[in-house]
């Protein structure tokens, strides 16, 4: 299973990198999961150098909407880890430090073990509603231009659109517009 969450690093010059990013789960345990970043990331050139990070789960959509655009108003706060270098978000209702136990090249993209070796829990999990899945699935497909067809983005961007309307509030409407403005195709809005 996949889930999506947010993956902090550390860059070269010491300050935070906060990239979405899905990691592959056993649902009943996090001792362990797999990270697979593409290797042109940033993120991945920070765990290959490092070692470690930490995967951060949150219903903040505008958190992933921000870390997907690289736009930051204002850097979500964060506080030290405890195990290893760097640094973890502090709204986040879970967040998992990490040290990368086994890695391997795979044409494009790494394959990441990832050990958990500090749980933090946060703010209680408020949910996802159906436009938080939304925002959710357009950070993919801003993540994924060049790889998808153009055309392809832009028709389900349409179909996102319509449920972010619906069923959004106001921190969903504001990462969608911050999203719809990365999308290199002929977009809705």
């Amino acid at each position: 299973m996949i889930i999506e969450g947010l993956v902090s690093t550390l860059n070269d010059d010491g300050t935070l990198n906060l990239s979405p990013m899905g990691a592959i789960v056993d649902h009943r345990h996090w001792e362990t999961f797999e990270l697979r970043p593409f290797e042109s990331s940033r993120t991945h050139g920070n765990l290959r150098r490092s070692g470690a990070g930490v995967l951060h789960l949150t219903d903040d959509v505008l958190l992933y909407a921000r870390a997907i655009a690289g736009v930051w108003d204002e850097f979500p706060e964060t506080v030290e880890c405890d195990c290893i270098a760097g640094g973890r978000v502090v709204d986040a209702e879970v967040a998992l430090e990490f040290t990368v136990v086994w890695a391997e090249n795979r044409g494009g993209r790494s394959v990441l073990k990832c050990q958990t070796v500090q749980r933090h829990r946060g703010r209680d999990f408020m949910g996802f509603n159906r436009a938080r899945h939304a925002v959710i699935e357009a950070a993919i497909l801003v993540s994924r231009q060049g790889i998808i067809p153009a055309e392809e983005i832009s028709r389900q961007l349409q179909a996102l659109e319509t449920i972010v309307d619906k069923t959004g509030g106001p921190g969903e409407h504001a990462a969608w517009k911050l999203l719809v403005t990365r999308i290199n195709v002929d977009s809705p809005s």
